[in-house]
């Protein structure tokens, strides 16, 4: 990082002149937001929004449900700016950023800078619909192997966000790209966009979400490429998730997830229409596609959030024969935030999650829980469990400091290991332990401050420490080091131009 000082100079130089705009909008695209609505709900007594499509875009009638005087003006300007309900027609941003990083101890100084712009275009159809586009032209994304778009010298591209949306009576239908997201991630983290076709739809205490998404295809090996006679497999994914509010601070969900595709094979009809039981077909067909069933229940009581989720992957109810014996797959967490109201409020949160080994895998590699080689739930994928408690201060209604610590034990199972069924190796019973094999133990304690500086500047710092015991599953391969995190955010936002 040669020239990180004189980056991190121009950086500043671009916060210290912005443009006079008089039609910026206010607008935290990044995890601000989320936080900010999270603890202004739950100190006033209802259940949050828990789930985020793909466009960021919050349901019209539920904006309409929570806009109110006592709501906080950044989350009253970001409702507003992402609804049709503003009848200017077409906008654009461009947010500007740097940040700079290090990690095993060396100072910032020696770290590496990431310099990214994220031009956005947007267009509101009266009262019907919108759509919006979002680039991403970063140089960290240059060295990334996972990164497969266009690359130039030292800079790369990609679309993060393309969303055409439309509004009707019925709810809104939207397609294109962005990140998804519900619960506590155990099945859908959001951790990088996704092609796809979506509805939702919100009538009285009921909601009601689905989609089909269209994954990259899987190279098949060598082995399959002479049984199929073709190269890839396509990768489809279909998902419906109701959610019933009996109360403001009750909200219980169900939800159906699948996974399926195949050498040459097209999305059948009974996988696209929200209206069909997806594992009954799945049976019906005799398909060996990899069905997700799940439950969420989160209520607040008292200015405390309690949240429960429950992935099952698979679960063998006879015992006839010894293929019967395959352990039960699944992905549980359970958590709680308290926020205390003060001069400055505070919010006190903690968290367990775990993840049973083969959980996302199968057989079919184009039917593993992946995305571009990235889990799509929690990013450790499979066999592991994880701790985790924070407390967050509020300086602002837009900035907090906080300070946490994450304890995780991560076993030797990956979500693409080779699906080798060491269960048909024993007769009858078949037990592992958890975490399997040799387990890595890590520890981690931070130290936070995030949010809007000034109406124009988005910043993030962060100071680490991370410890690690049996690194990368090795036994004996224990360390310990520092990281720190500097961004800046530049973002002038929404210009209405007509």
């Amino acid at each position: 990082m040669g020239n990180s000082f004189s980056k991190f100079l121009l950086a500043l130089l671009l916060v210290c002149f912005p443009v006079n705009m008089h039609a910026w909008v206010p607008n935290l695209r990044h995890s601000s937001i989320p936080e900010v609505e999270r603890s202004f709900f739950i100190r006033e007594g209802v259940v949050p929004e828990g789930v985020v499509f793909m466009t960021d875009y919050i349901s019209r009638q539920r904006i309409h449900s929570v806009l109110s005087d006592r709501l906080p003006a950044v989350l009253r300007e970001y409702y507003l700016s992402r609804t049709s309900t503003d009848k200017r027609w077409f906008f654009a941003e461009m947010p500007m950023g740097i940040k700079s990083y290090s990690f095993e101890g060396k100072p910032l100084s020696k770290g590496r800078t990431r310099i990214y712009i994220q031009p956005a275009v947007g267009m509101n159809f009266w009262d019907k619909g919108f759509f919006y586009t979002n680039f991403e032209i970063d140089n960290s994304l240059f060295d990334n192997p996972h990164f497969t778009g266009k690359k130039w010298e030292n800079l790369a591209w990609r679309t993060t966000k393309a969303v055409l949306a439309y509004n009707s009576s019925l709810g809104e239908f939207s397609a294109g790209r962005g990140y998804i997201r519900w619960g506590k991630g155990t099945l859908f983290a959001g951790n990088s966009p996704t092609d796809g076709l979506l509805f939702q739809t919100f009538h009285g205490r009921l909601r009601f979400f689905s989609g089909l998404l269209f994954l990259d295809d899987c190279r098949l090996s060598d082995s399959l490429q002479e049984i199929y006679h073709q190269s890839y497999a396509r990768r489809y994914l279909s998902f419906h998730r109701l959610s019933v509010l009996p109360m403001n601070n009750i909200e219980f969900s169900l939800y159906e997830v699948l996974l399926f595709g195949g050498p040459g094979r097209t999305p059948e009809i009974y996988y696209i229409l929200p209206i069909y039981l997806f594992h009954i077909e799945q049976l019906e067909s005799h398909e060996n596609d990899n069905t997700f069933l799940g439950a969420e229940f989160r209520a607040n009581f008292l200015k405390t959030l309690v949240e429960a989720e429950f992935t099952l992957d698979d679960f063998q109810i006879d015992k006839n024969v010894q293929s019967d014996y395959e352990p039960t797959e699944y992905a549980a967490a359970i958590g709680a935030t308290h926020s205390l109201d003060a001069v400055f409020p505070v919010d006190f949160s903690i968290e367990y999650r775990r993840v049973a080994n083969w959980t996302f895998n199968q057989l079919y590699p184009w039917n593993r829980f992946l995305y571009k080689g990235f889990p799509l739930s929690d990013s450790a994928g499979c066999d592991f469990d994880r701790v985790t408690a924070d407390a967050k201060l509020w300086l602002s209604p837009a900035l907090y400091l906080s300070c946490g610590a994450e304890y995780q034990r991560k076993g030797e199972g990956r979500i693409d290991s080779p699906w080798t069924e060491p269960w048909m190796d024993v007769s009858g019973e078949y037990h592992e332990k958890f975490p399997t094999g040799v387990v890595e133990y890590k520890t981690i304690v931070k130290l936070e401050a995030e949010g809007e500086a000034t109406p124009y500047l988005y910043m993030k710092a962060g100071l680490y420490y991370m410890k690690y015991r049996n690194r990368e599953n090795q036994k004996g391969n224990n360390k310990g080091n520092w990281a720190a995190r500097l961004e800046f955010l530049w973002m002038p936002q929404k210009a209405f131009l007509f």
